[in-house]
C-alpha cells in the first residue's frame, strides 16, 4: 500500500509547494524516510506521559492501546532533525515556540 500511495502523496506535496512558493510547512509521519524532500526538518516531541494522555483523550482509548500506538512508531532516537521542539506545555506554548523558531529559521 505504501509503495502505491507514497509516490502519489509526494507528487501532490511537490505540486502544492510549488504553487505556494516561499516557506511551506508539512506535517509528515515517518519524515526520516522522505528527508530529501525538505530543506529543514523540525521534530516535535513530548514527554511519554503527555503523549499517552493526549492520544487517550483524542481517540477515547485505554492507556494500553495508546502505548501500543506509540511503540509502533519509529523511535525518537532514530529521528534526525534540524530543530527539536519540546511540546511540554499547552497549545499556546507550542505555537509561541514555533513562531519564535520560524522567525529565526525562516526569516518571516
Amino acid at each position: 500500500m505504501n509503495r502505491l500511495a507514497h509516490p502519489l502523496i509526494v507528487a501532490e506535496m511537490k505540486r502544492r509547494a510549488a504553487q505556494i512558493g516561499g516557506v511551506v510547512f508539512a506535517e509528515v509521519p515517518l519524515v526520516a524516510e522522505r528527508s530529501e524532500l525538505f530543506d529543514k526538518i523540525w521534530f516535535v516531541t513530548a514527554p511519554l506521559k503527555d503523549r499517552i494522555e493526549r492520544i487517550m483523550r483524542r481517540d477515547n482509548i485505554p492507556e494500553a492501546l495508546a502505548l501500543k500506538m506509540i511503540e509502533a512508531q519509529k523511535g525518537e532516537e532514530k529521528i534526525t532533525a534540524d530543530e527539536i521542539i519540546e511540546n511540554n506545555g499547552d497549545k499556546e506554548d507550542l505555537i509561541k515556540k514555533i513562531r519564535k523558531l520560524s522567525a529565526v529559521s525562516c526569516k518571516l
